[in-house]
Parts: structure tokens; C-alpha cells; sequence
């Protein structure tokens, strides 16, 4: 009579004291051919990466400008009448009861967005870092 091979794995867990579903985690060793060119490939990628934050960066920031100049524009007045929201670069209006909200998603969406980009930024660094031992990090939580 055979043991299946699940009772086998049990088994041997029990002896290591391990459980056979828990693994250990390492880092990963990278066997490189061409360790030249895998560094400049990922710095490739982390410039792009810099390149794109810091245009969206730049894009946010102009928003949350423009909203701020909106908003400074809006007197009480024209709250109690009703009257459309002036948008000063655009030239045109929208009403207030649209303006509030869409605004208020637009910005959580693209802080959302920015810390994402922000979050795949660091993920490229660090392997970036893994390959190049060299450069010390910037990134104040890993």
C-alpha cells in the first residue's frame, strides 16, 4: 500500500515543524547574462517613470490651480441666486450644483491616480536598486 502524496507532504511538515502551505520568502537572486545591459533597461524604465510623474505631476498641480482660481471667484451672492459658476480660463459657466461634486471626484480620483504612479514608481526603483547596489534610496517609506 502506497501513502498518497498529500499525507507524504503532511508528514514531512510535522517533522520540519513547517506548514506545507507556508513558504519561506526570499529575495530573488538574478542569474544575469548581460548585467550591462538589464541595468540600463530598468534605468530606461525608471526615467520614463520619473518623466511621466512628473508631467502628471505638473497637470495636477495646474488643476488644483485652476479649481483654486474658480473657487476664489465665487462670491455668496452667487450661491444664494443660483447662478452658474464662472470658470475663469475656460470662459464659459456651469452650474454650482454640478461644479462641487465633479470637482470633488476629479480630485480625489487624480490623488488616487498620483499616489498609484507613485506606489509603481517605487516598485521600479527597488528593482532597480536590487540589480545596481549603488544608488541609495529617496523614498521615505521602502
Amino acid at each position: 500500500m502506497t501513502v498518497p502524496k498529500k499525507h507524504k507532504l503532511m508528514a514531512s511538515a510535522l517533522r520540519t515543524r513547517r506548514s506545507p502551505l507556508r513558504t519561506s520568502v526570499r529575495p530573488r537572486q538574478h542569474k544575469l547574462d548581460r548585467p550591462d545591459q538589464e541595468i540600463q533597461n530598468i534605468k530606461l524604465m525608471f526615467d520614463e517613470s520619473s518623466k511621466a510623474n512628473r508631467n502628471f505631476l505638473g497637470v495636477y498641480l495646474t488643476f488644483l490651480g485652476f479649481v483654486t482660481v474658480t473657487l476664489a471667484g465665487i462670491t455668496d451672492m452667487d450661491l444664494l441666486i443660483g447662478k452658474g459658476i464662472a470658470l475663469p480660463i475656460v470662459g464659459g459657466s456651469i452650474n454650482a450644483e454640478l461644479f462641487f461634486p465633479v470637482v470633488t471626484v476629479l480630485i480625489l480620483l487624480a490623488q488616487f491616480l498620483l499616489l498609484f504612479n507613485l506606489k509603481q514608481h517605487q516598485i521600479k526603483f527597488n528593482r532597480w536598486q536590487e540589480i545596481n547596489p549603488n544608488v541609495t534610496s529617496r523614498f521615505p517609506f521602502g
